[in-house]
């Protein structure tokens, strides 16, 4: 049996509720659905779906990299999107800080996860929260966003000590993916 996986440096509640403020500012305005705060997170590395007796190479894999990794700090805030924040099909907030030391836990992630059998992403990282996905884009979509000052702000949702990485779960439901956390790895704290 299968489950769908994900690596992801997981959030403080300062952040969420930075979220939820936001959220609660600009949901009546855009009519997109939002991630909901509990479900938000930073990803790492998407797994996919994996076989159940692949959970144990990638738990001693995992905790290979983070034994050594010190931890780091990250700011969470300004809003884009992608393609573009005026043509968005996600709309995300921004991650900003120790930005090389992150790049250093994807890297090293990523070698050591493609040397025990997983598929290497081949697309570049660009770090971020996912706040929104938008289903049907509408120029209407866009006007609004290019229209509300809200989105103009430089939203800072806070600072995230990132000092230990987890393994999620994602069930796909009608109403949206729900994230199960399986395990998390603390860095080394010397």
């Amino acid at each position: 049996m299968s489950i769908r996986t994900f690596l992801a440096i997981d959030l403080n509640d300062a952040i969420r509720q930075a979220y939820t403020l936001f959220q609660e500012q600009v949901s009546h305005v855009l009519p997109v659905k939002w991630v909901t705060p509990q479900a938000l997170h930073l990803t790492v590395k998407f797994l996919g779906d994996i076989e159940a007796e692949q959970i144990p190479i990638i738990e001693q894999t995992v905790q290979n990299v983070v034994q050594d990794m010190a931890p780091f700090t990250l700011m969470i805030g300004g809003i884009g999107g992608f393609p573009t924040l005026q043509r968005p099909r996600i709309v995300w907030a921004g991650v900003s800080g120790d930005i090389d030391e992150l790049e250093v836990l994807v890297s090293c992630l990523e070698s050591a996860l493609s040397a025990a059998g997983c598929i290497q992403e081949d697309r570049p990282y660009h770090p971020h929260l996912t706040l929104s996905r938008v289903k049907t884009y509408s120029r209407e979509i866009g006007r609004l966003i290019e229209s509300v000052d809200l989105f103009k702000k430089p939203w800072l949702f806070g600072e995230l000590s990132v000092d230990r990485l987890c393994l999620f779960r994602s069930q796909l439901t009608p109403q949206g993916a729900i994230y199960s956390k399986l395990r998390e790895w603390p860095f080394d704290e010397h």
